[in-house]
């Protein structure tokens, strides 16, 4: 398959589905477009892909976007935790959370916060949360 990019031939393994351009140009034009537009982008990025997996309307999408940007896109520490905020995998990655979760993704209902504290928070009851907290304080 010939790169629209940089004109080579490459194997499929190097393009995303239904691509066309090759992973390295992809990777060289992100990088780009990161540094371009800097932490801004990266926030916009992760939202829309957060969003992305919602079951939400194109529309509705659009305003939960804008409101979070509004709030300032990711923060540069998790609220829940201090965490740093770090766009590599793991604990500390920006994570979109329900406050409550019955109510779904709608403005004044989402934060950012980071992958750990969302996992705690949705891995344990209050209680559990009141008793580790409990336990810690002495």
């Amino acid at each position: 398959m010939i790169c629209n990019t940089c004109n080579e031939d490459k194997p499929d393994s190097k393009f995303y589905a239904r691509a066309k351009r090759c992973t390295e140009c992809r990777a060289i034009q992100l990088r780009e477009k990161k540094s371009e537009m800097g932490e801004f982008y990266i926030s916009y990025a992760m939202l829309g892909k957060a969003l992305s997996r919602c079951k939400l309307e194109s529309d509705s999408k659009s305003t939960l976007l804008k409101h979070l940007m509004d709030l300032g896109g990711v923060p540069k520490r998790c609220p829940v935790l201090g965490l740093l905020i770090s766009y590599d995998s793991g604990g500390n990655s920006p994570s979109l959370d329900r406050i409550d979760s019955s109510l779904g993704y709608i403005v004044g209902n989402v934060e950012i916060i980071s992958y750990r504290a969302n996992v705690l928070k949705n891995s344990s009851t209050q209680e559990e949360r009141e008793l580790l907290a409990s336990y810690y304080r002495k």
